[in-house]
């Protein structure tokens, strides 16, 4: 479990966006590990979001990073937001593949709700797939 006291991403690389991040990986080092997020919900009066994250391993965070350099260029962190212009269809296919895949492996263990840019995260719940499943409002899961 992710404490909001321990919110502080040291490397994320953002694969969507929409007035902030909206989807992509996330390491807060060792001891907490790595995770694959995904925006489930927006309060764009009080400039927030509610993740869903799961865990993935770091090695596989690294092949990401290491592939999106040599796709892309350096990374700019601890906030990274790759411009995604490939040199070629192909390679940017794989590599969408690639996050695809490592995302869907990942079992969701958290949901955080956090400020439009990921700096702050308020309140984390632990929420079972098939209860987030019937989840109709998630703000209100964080009141």
């Amino acid at each position: 479990m992710i404490d909001p006291s321990d919110w502080q991403p040291r490397r994320a690389v953002v694969t969507g966006y929409y007035d902030g991040p909206t989807e992509g990986l996330m390491d807060f080092g060792e001891h907490i590990g790595v995770y694959c997020f995904k925006a489930v919900a927006f309060d764009f009066d009080r400039e927030r979001r509610v993740l869903r994250l799961g865990r993935v391993g770091s090695e596989q965070f690294e092949a990401v990073v290491t592939a999106l350099c040599a796709a892309i260029g350096s990374p700019k962190w601890p906030f990274w937001v790759p411009i995604w212009n490939f040199a070629d269809g192909d390679t940017r296919l794989r590599i969408e593949a690639d996050l695809d895949a490592l995302c869907a492996t990942s079992a969701t263990s958290i949901f955080a709700l956090t400020d439009e840019a990921l700096e702050k995260c308020f309140a984390t719940r632990t929420i079972d797939e098939q209860s987030a499943s019937r989840v109709n409002d998630w703000m209100s899961i964080f009141a």
